[in-house]
């Protein structure tokens, strides 16, 4: 799930993840701006809640950059790129 801070919810597909952000595919017709807080998981019972901002935009596709990462979900999404190798 995305949520716009002001606005309401967006559903998107997470096509890539990195320690500093992730890559979306939206299709919702109503384009993320700003800040958004983001939520995710990337292990199978564990939820990543972040705040992001957009950093670009190409079609459908949004690139968000991590600005507010607690401690856990910065080791969760580390520890997931690191298998991804």
């Amino acid at each position: 799930n995305i949520f716009e801070v002001q606005s309401k919810g967006i559903s998107a597909k997470g096509n890539d993840i990195s320690e500093g952000g992730i890559r979306l595919e939206i299709g919702d017709t109503n384009s993320p701006t700003d800040i958004l807080k983001i939520n995710f998981k990337v292990q199978k019972f564990k939820t990543v809640d972040a705040y992001a901002k957009l950093a670009w935009k190409s079609g459908n596709t949004y690139g968000l950059q991590f600005i507010v990462l607690d401690e856990d979900s910065k080791n969760q999404i580390h520890s997931y790129v690191e298998k991804q190798k």
